[in-house]
């Protein structure tokens, strides 16, 4: 009996609903959306952790400034464990959607002061969006290898190694197809 409920309240959406609610989950077109799976090596004498998780970047572009950055760390089933924010006027590291935790002027700072080190954020966005021929880049205190590429050429699975300071960090990224 639920399970006719459950159709016939569907099947009662009418499509012209369905496509109304649909166009809700679209995204704007001065934002980019990249989401996929990620893995995080901290590495400190006598100390290394790992972490592995999904992750959605999104992107909004500000003509010539740069662009707002929303890094979100997500759950399996796509809740938000961590954001990272970043926009013209500093940086905000919350947990969950609603925790602000920390909040600055610099991305680097602050991530310094909370976790310890820093994330490679900006030049995440720099390597996804930029196609490139080079398999190797750096940028920052960051070297980036391109490991797997898409059909069109654009980076796929990226390994960032932080050059500098400790800890050694590696960050490995890939992008869902």
């Amino acid at each position: 009996m639920k399970r006719r409920t459950l159709v016939r309240l569907l099947g009662g959406l009418g499509l012209a609903k369905i496509a109304l609610l649909s166009g809700c989950a679209t995204t704007p077109a001065d934002r980019r959306v990249f989401a996929g799976r990620f893995a995080l090596t901290v590495a400190a004498p006598g100390k290394t952790e790992n972490q592995t998780g999904r992750f959605r970047l999104t992107v909004r572009e500000r003509g010539e400034a740069a662009p707002d950055l929303q890094l979100d760390l997500l759950t399996p089933l796509a809740g938000v464990l961590a954001r990272i924010e970043v926009d013209a006027s500093g940086a905000k590291l919350s947990r969950g959607i609603d925790e602000t935790v920390a909040q600055g002027k610099d991305l680097d700072d602050l991530l310094s002061n909370v976790l310890g080190f820093t994330l490679p954020v900006r030049e995440l966005f720099e390597v996804l969006a930029a196609p490139t021929a080079n398999d190797q880049l750096t940028t920052g205190e960051w070297e980036a290898r391109i490991r797997a590429r898409r059909p069109e050429g654009s980076a796929r699975t990226v390994r960032f190694l932080r050059l500098s300071g400790s800890p050694r960090i590696t960050l490995t990224v890939t992008l869902d197809d």
